[in-house]
């Protein structure tokens, strides 16, 4: 939803294009809307064109560092799941291989070279969350500009377990407990300024920030412990303070990686006009983009959704073949990627 404008922009089949809408900083090509739609009838055909051009363009490029971005491994996942994905890593191993020994022969010198994800995949069908029927058997009106007090607006953004929804002040709390309870959702989150609550089928809870120098959050449990943070630090009642690197590495391997941190900055810092509500899904169910899923049906159905704030949506990979790496937060990954910024 953009304010300045008051309605929700964007979500048609123009976002899909790498040139108008760019994930990072590339060397590589960017990619029309044909071929992103290409990439969802024949992923792994895609896929492997350009993981080729990419080699191709890094080896006749001067840079010493040369960055791309290969988009369509998120279709292999989407639609050929935890097999798809072994495939194509394997098929990437393989040609790195091969880049490797043409640029060791051309140069006398080693290729270094570092991979990254931008998140993880369920690797497992999935079912539509009704939020919209849901809304309206609430009293809630799904409208794309909010002109009146019951509006709700928000976007279907693909084969994702999650959603940004806005809402009028006045309805904000109401709006979070409509959808709470329903099956398939995990969490609400709940804009609520200097506090961002989490509201559950069986539990609330509040986040706040309490310094960024150590980064450290407090967690106070309202109604039970809705993100199952009460038992990992030591202290008596139902709140908990962390600082950012201990609760990181307390919960990397949880149901809910880094979850304060997320949460908190999902409404101060990451995102330029924050939504009123963020709705995380459980693993197996997703907002449901009707075009993408019937693109997907075509091809016997998806595999994979990606977007929420569970373990196998959020844990990707950050690898290299001349340095060590750690398990890292997005910011720690880019600082090692990119230095300070």
């Amino acid at each position: 939803f953009d304010p300045d404008q008051g309605k929700v922009v964007g979500n048609n089949v123009g976002a899909l294009s790498e040139r108008a809408h760019p994930k990072i900083a590339s060397d590589a090509s960017s990619h029309s809307v044909p071929h992103r739609v290409y990439g969802y009838i024949a992923p792994m055909r895609v896929a492997r064109s350009e993981l080729h051009e990419i080699g191709e363009e890094m080896l006749a490029s001067r840079k010493d560092v040369f960055v791309a971005y290969l988009g369509t491994s998120d279709a292999v996942l989407h639609l050929h799941g935890r097999a798809g994905a072994r495939e194509f890593l394997l098929e990437v191993d393989a040609y790195l291989q091969q880049l490797q020994a043409r640029v060791q022969e051309r140069v006398g010198r080693p290729l270094k070279i570092d991979i990254v994800s931008d998140h993880g995949s369920t690797m497992m069908g999935s079912q539509v969350v009704p939020v919209q029927d849901a809304f309206e058997a609430c009293g809630f009106r799904r409208n794309m500009k909010m002109e009146g007090e019951r509006d709700v607006a928000f976007a279907l953004p693909g084969i994702v377990g999650s959603m940004a929804i806005s809402v009028r002040p006045s309805v904000l709390e109401e709006a979070a407990r409509c959808l709470a309870p329903l099956p398939g959702v995990d969490l609400v989150a709940v804009n609520r300024g200097d506090v961002v609550g989490v509201v559950g089928a069986d539990g609330e809870a509040e986040v706040r920030q309490l310094g960024s120098a150590p980064e450290r959050y407090g967690y106070r449990a309202l109604r039970g412990d809705p993100l199952e943070l009460l038992a990992l630090a030591p202290g008596a009642g139902t709140e908990r303070e962390f600082d950012e690197a201990q609760l990181f590495a307390l919960t990397r391997d949880a149901a809910r990686p880094d979850p304060l941190r997320r949460l908190w900055r999902a409404f101060h810092g990451e995102v330029g006009s924050p939504s009123s509500l963020l709705l995380s899904l459980d693993d197996g169910y997703e907002v449901g983009n009707p075009a993408l899923r019937f693109a997907t049906k075509l091809r016997g159905g998806h595999a994979g959704t990606h977007g929420s704030l569970t373990r196998l949506s959020s844990l990707g990979i950050l690898v290299s073949n001349y340095r060590d790496t750690i398990d890292s937060n997005t910011n720690a990954a880019s600082r090692l990627l990119f230095g300070e910024k």
